[in-house]
């Protein structure tokens, strides 16, 4: 499915926030919490634990943590903005930013 969903990646002008950024991420670091036997059900705690194992370096670390939360936050925004649970953001509309 990712090469599905990035086949055109940012030529898009609708990001499906959860499609696109918030399951691929959270895939990627429980696969990796599984493969490193980590027991951190919090996707921030599990990255700092990813980083003092040393497999992100602190720049990676915090840079994914820096991600996971301005999507998470985008995705709550346009909730409260759009009055229900919606993931679609067009990236030409300017309140998008």
């Amino acid at each position: 499915t990712y090469e599905q969903i990035w086949c055109h990646p940012f030529k898009e002008k609708i990001i499906d926030l959860k499609k696109n950024y918030t399951e691929l991420l959270h895939h990627l670091l429980n696969d990796l919490s599984l493969y490193f036997g980590m027991e951190e059900a919090n996707t921030l705690d599990l990255i700092g634990a990813l980083v003092k194992k040393e497999i992100f370096t602190a720049e990676s670390g915090f840079l994914l943590q820096e991600a996971v939360a301005a999507i998470y936050l985008k995705r709550v925004d346009l909730h409260f903005t759009c009055g229900e649970q919606k993931e679609e953001v067009n990236i030409e509309d300017p309140l998008s930013e």
